[in-house]
């Protein structure tokens, strides 16, 4: 673990990595890291497939389809788009009340059952309520395993990888977008359905394999677990080579218990206050803004609504195919933004990102004012366009709308799912996850149940300048209040939001520490 070094001349504390630390950040001790990453974003893949499966139902049910009995009205429409989203608030409720109780590892495994049951209800529904029905339930998965899987990977992981890894949950949801659209592009929606339920099967067998958090172990008394949990984590190694971090654990632990039975003998009022403090209030507010802002600003109707979008703005390509080159965009996007948060950091990466987005959110508007173009086009055509009968201007259209993809899956989209598990406190972390997770489905079911309404009431530009303004007043808040949280420990993340420390955002402090580090 760091050491603190104070710097007197420039009033400044700096983390300085001792020759056991640095041994320990070699390649072997993240490789088991990255693979209980990669098992435990098979739960992931789940949400990300249900959104892109619900991106090629909604045009397959609208009526333009010969051979689907499925027709639905335009509200029937909106509650498909934001079935998901709701449910899945619904799920991140609870998700803080089970992940602590149960532990991050056994509420991924029970969560594995109902996802593969909603993909085989899909196979066979035969009735609207059926697929509410699936999507619910897959959105109330989704939510419920939320909190688990971000405390995971906080818990798991060492400082100078745990934003790359918290990254992979955003890729991961836009793959599962990307492999569920290419499959509905290519093969009825029902058997694209079928061949999703293999990924819930595939996680139930891996996720036993799994060690347990070692935090969550040493919460339970569990601490001999816990030393042989952290061995695994740190490249397979003896218990002896990790010691000085586990005590380190142990220690923090010990005293977050002591608050935590101090909590206990509180009365409700003041078992209140511990979740009305600075320490917890401030980040849930900020982090729960940083999703609503990813949800309303045009990333996220785009990916509801691609086809019907792409229809309304005339791209001169096959409306599918377009959809399936915009998850190609985002997942790309989403991928770059692995190396972004290193070579950037996370708050700049955000920063860029949503500028980018506000720039292209503005001339999707004017491009559609300048084409008359204000309401939805429903009619969403199978077949492919002759290349002969297509103007230049219609390109821009397509170049702004898998900007807008790429451009918004490089930061801005991750960055809550990346700070989500770093800001909390670990006595109010899985709560915490929770809540901010329920608050990113809740807008998200907003911003897709009113998409419609917006349209036929602001006009399809006028939502694209609004979506403009939400993204300028969410660049001012997250200038100011987010913090640079890269290659800072979690008790340096949280002594800075409960007031103790102040995270440095400047370049001053990265050259001293190189300077502290040189002369130790």
């Amino acid at each position: 673990m760091a050491e603190e070094k104070h710097d007197e001349k420039n009033n400044l504390t700096v983390s300085i990595v001792s020759k056991a630390d640095k041994e320990n950040t070699n390649k072997l001790t993240v490789v088991p890291q990255i693979l209980a990453v990669t098992v435990k974003n098979l739960l992931v893949l789940p949400t990300g497939m249900t959104i892109g499966f619900i991106t090629i139902l909604i045009p397959r049910i609208v009526g333009n389809d010969p051979n689907e009995h499925f027709s639905l009205t335009p509200e029937q429409i909106s509650w498909i788009g934001s079935s998901l989203s709701i449910s899945s608030f619904i799920g991140s409720l609870g998700s803080g009340f089970i992940s602590q109780p149960l532990g991050r590892k056994r509420v991924m495994i029970l969560t594995t059952i109902p996802f593969f049951l909603a993909w085989i209800i899909h196979r066979f529904a035969t009735e609207i309520w059926h697929l509410f029905f699936a999507l619910s339930l897959n959105g109330i998965c989704g939510g419920l395993v939320g909190g688990s899987v971000f405390s995971y990977v906080a818990e798991i992981s060492q400082p100078h990888v745990r934003g790359m890894l918290s990254a992979t949950s955003s890729v991961t949801i836009v793959f599962g977008v990307s492999v569920e659209i290419y499959l509905g592009t290519f093969l009825p929606w029902r058997t694209a359905a079928l061949f999703s339920a293999i990924v819930p099967i595939i996680a139930f067998c891996l996720l036993w394999f799994l060690p347990e958090s070692p935090q969550w172990l040493l919460s339970k008394h569990r601490d001999e677990e816990a030393k042989k949990s952290l061995a695994w984590f740190r490249g397979w190694t003896t218990t002896d080579s990790v010691e000085k971090e586990f005590q380190q654990i142990k220690d923090n632990s010990k005293k977050k218990q002591i608050q935590s039975n101090s909590v206990k003998k509180l009365t409700k009022t003041k078992k209140l206050q511990v979740f009305l403090s600075k320490s917890f209030l401030f980040p849930l507010c900020l982090i729960s803004f940083i999703y609503a802002l990813g949800n309303f600003t045009g990333g996220l109707t785009l990916q509801t609504y691609s086809v019907l979008i792409f229809a309304t703005l005339d791209v001169p390509i096959n409306k599918y195919y377009a959809t399936v080159l915009m998850g190609s965009f985002e997942l790309i996007g989403c991928l770059l933004s692995i190396v972004l948060v290193r070579c950037l950091g996370k708050r700049k990466m955000g920063l860029f990102s949503l500028f980018a987005v506000i720039l292209c959110d503005i001339f999707i508007g004017v491009y559609a004012f300048m084409n008359n173009i204000n309401k939805l086009n429903y009619k969403t055509d199978f077949e492919n366009i002759s290349l002969d009968s297509i103007s230049g201007h219609q390109w821009i259209p397509l170049f702004l709308l898998l900007s807008i993809s790429f451009v918004g899956h490089c930061g801005l989209k991750g960055l809550p799912w990346i700070l989500v598990g770093e800001v909390f406190s670990y006595e109010t972390r899985s709560f915490g996850c929770g809540l901010c997770t329920a608050v990113f489905f809740i807008t998200a079911f907003l911003a897709n149940k009113v998409f419609l309404d917006m349209v036929n009431g602001l006009s399809f530009p006028g939502v694209y300048w609004f979506y403009a303004g939400v993204g300028c007043v969410g660049f001012i808040i997250i200038y100011m209040a987010v913090p640079e949280t890269e290659g800072k420990t979690l008790q340096e993340i949280n002594d800075h939001f409960a007031g103790r420390n102040k995270l440095d955002n400047n370049k001053l402090l990265k050259l001293k520490e190189e300077q502290l580090l040189t002369s130790a």
